[in-house]
Formats: structure tokens, C-alpha cells, sequence
């Protein structure tokens, strides 16, 4: 039997989902002989455009709002094909014109298809053969529907490309996907995008800077590389691929086999500190392990009390949403206002017909008109909204990481050992924009009545009556809007919370296992630690 079954038998032995997972990721390698280059990073860092530009092909689809939403996966073949997997086990080939109709927000919103994941062969990857790259939705937007997607990928990670767009260098929310993507990945590289808007002075700064960052983050250098697809391509392109892919096409099967271990090491690393616990207390009496679970799980861990503390943050945080969001989406009001009756003198003219085709073509405008407005002032206030939202996640990761850094401290003065655990990684639930809904043009069914109406005499008229119902419409669709981003983002702190929960009770399962591991089984124990030893000195 080969280390990863050994391994896997072991941590399914003992319920530890967390370390097969790894080593799930370490066995696709194997098996696979693809090395996969994961393409991570915020909405509109520019990813995709990176990837068609280092194949020389406009594959991948690209534009000025959040694209991507389904995970793609690039890889070589000797001629073009696409196939896209979906969630009931069913696959489709499709030509290449037809992508956007599966992987693009747009086309494929909340992903009403089902697709599960995009796999396109193309032979623009002749010179990566034995690489694939991994093109994720944009994390960060609270409109990105499969943000969930990209960081369940996360674990599967081989090597990480984070790319940052040079204009907004390591946010908050980079700084945490770094922080969880270091724990999977074998190596990690930095791209910083759009590296065109900067001279070189600047673009060194921004590099420091960043790198400074970095260190603090990974606690190790990471190589950060510049790439524009507008200035100096070539260039750039070079520098890529020399520093981070010739290495990995020189001899890629010692490369996968680095990586394989890699991930085999990691995940008995783990598996060993977690059976060291579990050795520790189970050499105790079942009274001293009574008196150890008291002591570790005391009422500051029981199920109620966590759950109320988590919920009191839920609460106060979600309390203030409303207001939030109305100081975001408000102050254009009045300018909205102008803006819809502007368009509308202009529109209103070209207009002809009896007064219910009229009516009914105002209400198709208006929801139109003022739907693509409103959106414009949802999306100009993003980054304030997604903040809200960091703000959530930050503050549930400190409970979180509080409590299980306590927990883990007592283990410690009770059994003089430290317990090792994956940081908790929040999932955040899909979200949609809001749509636009108009009234009719008339309460009453006047306009049933259009015979009574001559056009060439009224239209006057009925153009400054819906003048006039145009601010209402304004006001009413934006506190519309407003509720419903209320809602929906705190749903997503709601989520938060039940994930946090969720989280800290299979934290406080998992320890309790390890404290109450049956004396007669004591042998088994240390039989599976000399087997885990024996693994981890042959990978070491």
C-alpha cells in the first residue's frame, strides 16, 4: 500500500475531512501528470486577459464588468475543443463562439444551467504541454455568483498566480486569499496587472511595497512580476514565463513528483499532530480525561454560548446595513432624477402611437433607462458594499481564531502539545443584482381609453404628466434597491455566522475525539504515529 493510501485510510479512520481533501488534491496530480496553474485574484484584476495573452488567443471571455463565473480549465490538444461538465454528471461539446453562453455572468447568471466546470483543449498551449491553467471567478464582488466555486478550487491549488492590479495593490481581500492559498500551494507567485498605467519609479515603488507585504503575509519571499496586455507584451511575457513556468516544463514529471510530496507531507504533518493529541490524553485515566475536558471545554465553549456571542456580532453588524447602503445609493437621487427626465424630453418625441402604445412603450423605457442607471450607482459604490462584507468576515475570523487559538492554548498546559488546524475559510452564499420594477403608466386603465385621446392633441400632456411620475419612480426603484442590498448582504452575514458556527462545532469535534480515544485503543494509536513517522521522514 502506497503512502497517499496509508495516509488516506488513517485520516478517514478519524474523520478529518480537512486532511483528505489535501490529499484528494495530491491524488488528481498523480494520476492527472497535468501541472495546474491556478489563476487567482479579485474581480477585474485582469486574469482572464492574462491567460489569453500568454496563449497569443482571445479564448477567454473579457470586458468592463465582473466576466468570469464558472471555474475554465486551458490545457493543450491538437486542435480546438470545448467541453463543458455540468452539475447532474452530463457533458456537451461546443464550439467556441458558444463559451460566453456558459461561463460569463451575463449569459449564465447564478449559473441557471448548472454548469460544474469548462475544459477547452487548444494547440496555442503547444509550449505549456504539461501544464493547465486554472481560470477562476473573481473573488470579492458581492454580485460574483461562484465565488464559492473558486474557493472550494482553492484546496486543489498547485502552484497560485495571484494577480493584482497594480492600480489597487493588496487589498484587504488579497491579503486573506493569500493567507488561505499558502496552505495549499506548492509555490506562489505574484502578477501585478496593468502595469502600463505606471512609469518604471512608480511600478518599482508599488513592487517594494507589496513584496514587504507579501513577506509579512506567507513569511517568505514570493517572486512579483509586472504584466500589461496593452505595453511592452513581450517583454512582460518573457519575464513571465522564464521565472515562473520554464522551470516547471524542464522536467515535469520531477516537478509533479516534488509537488505529489509535497502535498503527502503536508497532510501528515497534520494528520501526525492530531494523533499525538489524541495519544497524549488518551494515556490518561477516564477520570484525569474527564477533568482534561472540563478543564479544555468549559462553558465558554458550549454550542448556546457560542452561538449567542456569534449571533450578538451578526446582529450588530447587519443592524447597521440599511443605513449603509442608503448613505451609498441616496445622494443621486436628485441628480438621477434630471438625468432619467433629460433622456426621456430627448426619447419622447420619436415616440408614435395611440396613448396605450405610448403608455406602454414609457414603462418598457423607463424600466430600462432606469434600471442601467441604477446599476451604474450599484456598481460605482462596490467596493464600499464588499467592504461591509469584509468587515462581517474579519470580524467572525477574529471570534473564530480567538476561540480555537484559547482552545488550542489549553491543550497545550494540559497535555504539553500544539494542535495544528486549517484556518477557517468562509464560503459566501450567490447573490444577484437587483431588478428595476415600474408602476404602469396609469393607476387606472385610462389608457384603455385611447380613442377618446387624439396623440396629436394630448401627447403635451401626457408627456408632462409622466414627467412628472418620473421622481417618484426614481425614489421608489432606489429605496427598492436599497432594501433589497440590504437583504441581500445581510443574508451573507447570516451566512457568515452559520458557517462560523458550523466551523467551531466541528473544531470542538474533532479535539473532543482526540480527548476521548478509548485506553485498549492506545496501540492502535501509536502504531498509526510510527506509520505517519515512517511517511514523513521518507518525504522530508
Amino acid at each position: 500500500m502506497d503512502d497517499f493510501q496509508v495516509l488516506f485510510n488513517i485520516a478517514e479512520k478519524y474523520n478529518l475531512n480537512e486532511i483528505k481533501e489535501l490529499l484528494d488534491s495530491a491524488q488528481e496530480l498523480n494520476q492527472q501528470k497535468f501541472i495546474d496553474i491556478a489563476v487567482l485574484g479579485q474581480f477585474k484584476a485582469g486574469k482572464s486577459s492574462f491567460i489569453n495573452s500568454l496563449i497569443d488567443q482571445n479564448l477567454l471571455p473579457t470586458g468592463v464588468i465582473p466576466v468570469t463565473a464558472i471555474v475554465t480549465r486551458i490545457f493543450y490538444s491538437k486542435d480546438l475543443n470545448i467541453t463543458i461538465h455540468f452539475l447532474n454528471g452530463k457533458s456537451q461539446q461546443i464550439p467556441l463562439d458558444q463559451l460566453p453562453e456558459y461561463i460569463t455572468e451575463s449569459r449564465n447568471p447564478d449559473n441557471q444551467k448548472g454548469v460544474s466546470i469548462a475544459d477547452i483543449g487548444t494547440p496555442h498551449m503547444a509550449k505549456f504541454k504539461t501544464l493547465r491553467f486554472i481560470d477562476t471567478p473573481g473573488l470579492g464582488s458581492i454580485f460574483e455568483n461562484n465565488t464559492e466555486t473558486t474557493k472550494q478550487w482553492q484546496p486543489k491549488t498547485t502552484i497560485a498566480i495571484i494577480v493584482i492590479s497594480a492600480e489597487r495593490p493588496l487589498s484587504e481581500a488579497d491579503r486573506k486569499l493569500l493567507d488561505e492559498i499558502k496552505h495549499y500551494s506548492y509555490k506562489t507567485y505574484c502578477i501585478l496587472s496593468k502595469a502600463d498605467l505606471f512609469d518604471q519609479n512608480q511600478l518599482n515603488e508599488i513592487t517594494d511595497f507589496v513584496s514587504k507585504k507579501l513577506k509579512k503575509i506567507l513569511n517568505t519571499q514570493i517572486p512579483v512580476l509586472h504584466y500589461s496586455t496593452l505595453k511592452d507584451v513581450e517583454k512582460y511575457k518573457q519575464q513571465v514565463i522564464q521565472t515562473i513556468f520554464e522551470p516547471l516544463l524542464q522536467n515535469p514529471n520531477t516537478q509533479i513528483s516534488k509537488i505529489y510530496q509535497y502535498k503527502l507531507l503536508r497532510a501528515a504533518t497534520l494528520l501526525q499532530n492530531y494523533l499525538q493529541v489524541a495519544l497524549q490524553a488518551s494515556k490518561k485515566s477516564q477520570d484525569e480525561q474527564r477533568q482534561l475536558r472540563e478543564q479544555i471545554f468549559n462553558s465558554t465553549t458550549s454550542a448556546n454560548f457560542l452561538f449567542q456571542q456569534v449571533e450578538l456580532i451578526a446582529s450588530d453588524l447587519k443592524s447597521h446595513v440599511r443605513e449603509q447602503v442608503e448613505n451609498f445609493l441616496m445622494p443621486h437621487k436628485d441628480q438621477l432624477i434630471k438625468q432619467i427626465q433629460q433622456k426621456f424630453k430627448q426619447d419622447y418625441p420619436q415616440w408614435h402611437g395611440n396613448l396605450y402604445k405610448i403608455s406602454r412603450r414609457y414603462e418598457k423605457w423607463l424600466k430600462q433607462t432606469l434600471g442601467q442607471h441604477i446599476r451604474q450607482i450599484v456598481d460605482s459604490h462596490h467596493q464600499q458594499m464588499q467592504q461591509i462584507i469584509d468587515s462581517a468576515q474579519k470580524n467572525l475570523s477574529f471570534f473564530t481564531q480567538t476561540f480555537t487559538q484559547k482552545l488550542s492554548e489549553k491543550i497545550r498546559q494540559s497535555l504539553g502539545l500544539e494542535i495544528k488546524t486549517l484556518s477557517w475559510q468562509a464560503n459566501l452564499p450567490q447573490l444577484k443584482s437587483p431588478d428595476i420594477s415600474v408602476y404602469r403608466a396609469f393607476d387606472s386603465n385610462i389608457d384603455l381609453l385611447w380613442f377618446l385621446f387624439p396623440m396629436f392633441i394630448f401627447k403635451n400632456f401626457f408627456k408632462q404628466k409622466f414627467l412628472r411620475q418620473i421622481p417618484l419612480e426614481v425614489e421608489k426603484n432606489l429605496y427598492r434597491t436599497v432594501s433589497i442590498l440590504t437583504g441581500l448582504i445581510n443574508s451573507q452575514i447570516e451566512n457568515l455566522a452559520q458557517q462560523a458556527i458550523k466551523y467551531i462545532n466541528q473544531y470542538i469535534d474533532t479535539i473532543s475525539k482526540a480527548l476521548t480515544i478509548e485506553t485498549e485503543k492506545i496501540q492502535q494509536l501509536t502504531t498509526d504515529l510510527q506509520t505517519i513517522e515512517k511517511i514523513t521522514q521518507n518525504l522530508n
